[in-house]
């Protein structure tokens, strides 16, 4: 099985199970940020469900629910890739 891990353009050809993912989630946390940001509509945070003023916030909000986050993005960002 591959996974696109989108924030950084590159296939990950393993099986590895969840605490595998999050660490390398965790290393790379603050693309994921980025990636969240760059993504959201009106600032709104995926994780608590609320609109944010500004792009800090929603970045304090992401790394606020850091293990939220995480689990989010291999739950619904990590795209199995097709060969």
């Amino acid at each position: 099985m591959k996974f696109y891990i989108p924030f950084i353009d590159e296939i990950k050809s393993e099986f590895a199970d969840r605490q595998v993912w999050l660490y390398r989630i965790y290393r790379e946390f603050n693309k994921v940020v980025d990636y969240f940001v760059k993504w959201s509509d009106n600032l709104f945070c995926i994780i608590c469900h609320r609109e944010h003023t500004t792009e800090n916030a929603l970045r304090n909000c992401l790394w606020y629910h850091k293990q939220l986050t995480a689990n989010y993005f291999i739950d619904h960002e990590l795209v199995e890739a097709n060969d």
